[in-house]
């Protein structure tokens, strides 16, 4: 293979990772050695601050254009950028993400995580660190708009608002509540490196599969797991996705556990079990792969996803048969 066709091949795996152009994954590429991965793996205090972000947005909302709302997903040296869906940032920033105290004096969402600006873009970071995830397309005039916008709808106070504490540490009343949770916590930067693998990747769950529907959650022992749903036509084919998160190239050190296969039964599951491929990192990867029954009508669903602007050649390929009963978007 030469080089200029081993660069092309690359960029498309990254692309298929990460949501970037094929373009941007060749001017990406051109400056990294031939023998790096191509996605680098981060360091720990990074690797947490993925893992807590996308265990904070991977649950019940899943009628966006991409998976959970991330169009792209790139790393550079000043950590992760994201394109999040316009469609999902007020929700994804407002009900998952966002930390404030309640009316208990009890921390919710992300603890230490602050907000600040530049180059045009809003950055989340976590206090006391240096991990940094940028929301690329988020201005910050829609930033300070939805912020307000909530404080207005939830009753939270200007000085309630723990985002805009300060950058060097975290606050006392953060800094007890991670305190009383040491366990929770503790299993979270165990198996970080699941949580930011993904999200890295988080691409390759709509490119590498058909399903319309992802889900990602981190259970409360150190297991991640990944629950995609598919249209219940034809063979549940998992190879795709299991060699890519296999491969050396573009994956993060997974070996494959144990796979269950039950694709030909509507409403059974498909599984594959991941863990390291050295033994030494604890944690193990679920995917389950639900495959719905043929006959249920998807057309509101299809119509779901294309008002949130998915791409309609996508979903043409992830929900064939539902494209005449979808309701206009």
């Amino acid at each position: 293979m030469t080089d200029r066709s081993r660069l092309a091949d690359r960029a498309r795996l990254l692309t298929l990772c990460t949501g970037l152009q094929h373009t941007q994954s060749l001017d990406l590429l051109k400056c990294v050695p031939a023998s790096a991965p191509v996605i680098p793996e981060p360091s720990l205090e990074q690797q947490v601050f993925e893992a807590e972000f996308l265990s904070a947005i991977g649950g019940p909302y899943d009628w966006y254009a991409h998976p959970l709302g991330i169009a792209s997903a790139h790393s550079t040296a000043d950590g992760l950028h994201l394109c999040l869906d316009p469609v999902a940032f007020p929700t994804m920033l407002v009900e998952q993400v966002l930390p404030f105290l309640t009316s208990d004096d009890e921390t919710y969402g992300l603890a230490g995580l602050r907000v600040i600006t530049a180059d045009g873009h809003v950055v989340l970071r976590q206090a006391g660190t240096g991990a940094a995830i940028h929301l690329d397309n988020i201005t910050p005039d829609q930033f300070a708009a939805t912020a307000r916008k909530w404080h207005q709808e939830w009753g939270v106070p200007h000085d309630e608002a723990l985002w805009q504490g300060p950058l060097g540490r975290r606050l006392p009343q953060e800094a007890d509540f991670i305190n009383g949770h040491r366990v929770h916590f503790g299993r979270l930067q165990e198996t970080a490196w699941i949580g930011s693998g993904l999200l890295r990747r988080i691409a390759m769950l709509h490119n590498a599969t058909d399903a319309y529907s992802v889900h990602v959650r981190r259970k409360h022992s150190t297991q991640w797991v990944v629950r995609l749903e598919r249209r219940g036509v034809g063979w549940c084919d998992h190879d795709q996705l299991r060699d890519h998160l296999l491969d050396p190239d573009h994956g993060f050190g997974l070996r494959l556990k144990g796979a269950h296969c039950n694709g030909r039964i509507p409403g059974v599951m498909c599984t594959l079990d991941l863990t390291d491929a050295t033994g030494q990192r604890p944690g193990t990867l679920q995917v389950r792969l639900l495959k719905t029954d043929a006959v249920d009508d998807l057309g509101e669903e299809r119509g779901h996803l294309a008002a949130a602007g998915a791409d309609l050649q996508w979903l043409d390929r992830v929900l064939p048969g539902a494209a005449d009963a979808a309701p206009a978007a």
